[in-house]
């Protein structure tokens, strides 16, 4: 629970990130950005930790980890800073926010990990918790340049974030049941590996190369940031808390963004917490508990 809790903090951090970083670079640029800083940081934590062996790729693993790539480090973020560009930032994070429930049903689905009441009650507590935040607490709308086209990217992103749970969950099983193991330091270098070259044909399709290479000093903090610390540690820790916890319960704890969202808000940006935000991060913390301890009684 802290690997997952801490990377959904993380997480949700990125959005007013996110935000900024567009003035530099376009989604593209973004996404590329951060799959080749956290490849680069997985290789230095591999150097560091001599775990150098473990890089050493598996076939029977690399369809899997494109799959698991495309979904995750290349799509989701792909997709989530796409919607940002036709749909309001606070409305595209609520749908996205959807993606617990989907991942918990596709557990459930593919590989039958146990729904409970308890998990159910929690997930919607937590969902209705983020909408409370985000159209009575931030006054966030269906507005945007095309505010149906942000809303299908938007859901998109949370189904392709359901699918990189299942495929990173299915990769450490099968390591298990071979008894080789498939370490999260693994799937998380080749799951950003992989995606360069997929991100950067994105790149090269929307002509944006020559934004890629501009150097700003801002834009180049925001995307290490986005790249070192909300990509490579990130995944590194909530692959970590996936092998733990299962894709269930790693899936409730990312719940937690809008919360961290209107904390970091009130603490670097000097917004003051109304009513409705308070009541809607205290559903959300009462969803997490109830379907993270409750669940096991």
């Amino acid at each position: 629970m802290l690997f997952t809790l801490s990377s959904a903090i993380l997480w949700g951090s990125t959005y007013p990130v996110i935000g900024v970083a567009l003035n530099s670079y376009n989604a593209f640029d973004i996404a590329l950005y951060r799959a080749i800083l956290a490849s680069g940081t997985l290789v230095i934590y591999f150097l560091v930790s001599d775990r150098v062996r473990d890089m050493r790729p598996r076939r029977e693993d690399m369809s899997l980890l494109f799959l698991g790539s495309v979904f995750g480090a290349s799509g989701f973020w792909t997709l989530l800073n796409i919607s940002v560009l036709f749909l309001e930032a606070d409305t595209s994070s609520f749908l996205v926010a959807l993606y617990p429930l989907i991942a918990i049903v596709l557990a459930n689905i593919v590989l039958h990990e146990r729904m409970t009441s308890f998990r159910a009650i929690g997930v919607i507590a937590g969902i209705a918790g983020t909408f409370i935040i985000v159209v009575f607490g931030e006054g966030a709308g269906f507005v945007g340049s095309q505010p149906v086209l942000g809303s299908i990217i938007a859901i998109s992103a949370a189904f392709f974030w359901g699918g990189y749970m299942m495929t990173t969950k299915i990769l450490i099983e099968r390591g298990k049941a071979s008894g080789r193991g498939t370490s999260p330091e693994y799937i998380t270098f080749y799951n950003f590996l992989l995606a360069i070259p997929v991100t950067l044909v994105l790149v090269l399709l929307s002509g944006s190369g020559q934004s890629f290479l501009s150097f700003s000093s801002e834009g180049l903090s925001l995307v290490l940031y986005l790249g070192v610390i909300a990509s490579g540690i990130a995944f590194l820790i909530f692959n970590k808390g996936i092998r733990l916890i299962g894709v269930s319960g790693a899936a409730i704890n990312q719940l937690i963004f809008p919360a961290v969202a209107v904390i970091l808000s009130y603490l670097f940006l000097g917004e003051v917490i109304n009513l409705a935000e308070a009541l809607g991060m205290g559903l959300i913390v009462a969803g997490i508990i109830v379907a993270q301890l409750l669940s096991r009684n």
